[in-house]
């Protein structure tokens, strides 16, 4: 029997996989980041949360959007933006080596102001198309983060 011994290097492996943690939460920060992207543009375009066009505003409301100069031939939940705008990543969570991105509003205001135009009409998750982008999204940044693209 013939035998051989060799000495591998494994310190550049061994830092790949030290730093695996770091590229996963910084790609799962690219994720959701354009998923926020992707949210707002259904929101702007009146599309609720199964991509359909979200219902149009009542009449005096049309009215009150009217003077103020906004929009009101779609349902964009933007009177003021502040809304729409304080969606964020609140943070990362690791547990379990399970990874999470926790999204939210960023105010009390804007979190109730939500909910109604939740109950009202369904339009704060994941649409279809949204799901879409979200998958292409992790697919581009988890090859980044595996040392891919």
């Amino acid at each position: 029997m013939m035998a051989m011994k060799s000495k591998i290097d494994s310190s550049s492996a061994e830092m790949f996989v030290e730093g695996m943690g770091e590229r996963i939460r910084a790609a799962l920060v690219s994720v959701a980041s354009d998923a926020i992207v992707d949210l707002r543009r259904r929101v702007a375009e009146g599309k609720g949360l199964k991509d359909e066009t979200m219902p149009k505003y009542t009449t005096p409301y049309k009215k009150r959007r009217a003077k103020k100069g906004r929009p009101t031939n779609k349902r964009d939940l933007s009177m003021t933006g502040k809304m729409v705008g304080s969606i964020h990543l609140a943070q990362i969570r690791e547990e379990g080596g399970k990874y999470t991105a926790v999204i939210t509003l960023s105010d009390a205001r804007s979190k109730r102001l939500a909910l109604y135009h939740q109950k009202t009409h369904r339009w704060f998750g994941w649409s279809p198309s949204n799901k879409r982008e979200i998958i292409q999204s992790i697919k581009d940044n988890m090859a980044a983060a595996m040392g891919g693209k």
